[in-house]
């Protein structure tokens, strides 16, 4: 029957091979996600010096030291702001500095995971910002998502970043 009420005109059997071929495939794909086909590896310790260079940057306001993590085609996005390449989201990290001279902001990994086969890495975790506002101090943080590529040197770059903003303390900023 469709939404109206009608009998729609159904082959039993070929509908049972089609739930039967998905399910295959669905299965397929968790056995191989299972055994590991495509291999993780564990980061290199240059990932680790480049999560440390980051942070840095960002608490230093270094906009040299930060462009050297980022990837030059990197893509930043939040629920408010996309930046396409190195130059637009050190600019914009640049303005925050600007408008928010305390700004102080860090990112800590909850689970790294690194795939041998793709010179990619998916980091994942919280990042916390801390800055003064007319009124007040401002604490927000929320969860985020890095992906660290390889580039043809062999150095970890931020290929691309997502934040999203889950919490928020402090005056007006947080109310608006």
């Amino acid at each position: 029957m469709d939404s109206a009420g009608s009998r729609r005109d159904v082959d039993m059997p070929e509908l049972w091979i089609g739930r039967t071929l998905a399910t295959g495939i669905a299965a397929a794909g968790l056995a191989v996600a299972a055994t590991g086909a495509t291999p993780e590896i564990q980061p290199a310790e240059g990932l680790r010096a480049q999560q440390i260079a980051r942070n840095a940057a960002i608490a230093t306001h270094d906009r040299d030291r930060l462009g050297s993590v980022l990837a030059e085609d990197v893509s930043f996005s939040s629920h408010i702001l996309h930046r396409q390449g190195r130059d637009a989201v050190i600019e914009t990290w640049t303005g925050l500095w600007t408008r928010r001279p305390d700004l102080q902001m860090t990112f800590q990994a909850d689970r790294t995971r690194a795939s041998a086969s793709f010179n990619a890495v998916a980091e994942s975790g919280t990042w916390t910002e801390r800055w003064t506002e007319t009124d007040g101090l401002v604490t927000l943080s929320g969860t985020y998502l890095t992906v660290w590529s390889k580039d043809k040197a062999g150095q970890w770059r931020i290929a691309a970043e997502t934040i999203a903003p889950l919490r928020c303390k402090g005056g007006a900023y947080c109310r608006r």
